[in-house]
């Protein structure tokens, strides 16, 4: 990968650079978690197992794209706006599917969103402003 030119792929205003289309990819992990672990309906078989993988992947995913991103300076508009948006849709969706399967209480879920609501509006007024 050449440091001074990353590969990137204009994409509605923003820059798509290698990090920024591994951060897609985990968010693409998204509905195929969802969909495993409703397949297993809470109880520890293979759905549940392929669930688990494919969470683990999109945590993998999230390392690679935060040391690609730093290692060869491939800071984008995309990539600081839907990284840390991926990462709370990540935890969001796997509390959703837990409260559903009854295996957490709802109390947490409203706690976590609320906290990433607050979160997410104080980043996104720093982002906008530095614009």
């Amino acid at each position: 990968l050449d440091r001074r030119r990353p590969f990137r792929l204009c994409c509605g205003g923003f820059n798509m650079t290698t990090a920024s289309k591994i951060t897609l990819i985990r968010v693409a992990f998204i509905p195929l978690y969802m969909f495993f672990m409703h397949m297993s309906d809470g109880h520890a078989n293979v759905w549940m197992w392929l669930a688990l993988a494919v969470f683990i992947l999109a945590s993998v995913t999230d390392y690679i794209d935060g040391y690609i991103a730093r290692k060869y300076n491939f800071i984008s508009d995309f990539g600081t706006l839907f990284d840390p948006l991926a990462d709370k849709l990540t935890q969001i969706s796997t509390l959703v599917v837990l409260v559903i399967q009854g295996i957490i209480p709802l109390f947490i879920l409203i706690i976590v969103i609320i906290k990433v609501n607050k979160g997410l509006i104080i980043w996104v007024n720093i982002f906008y402003r530095k614009k």
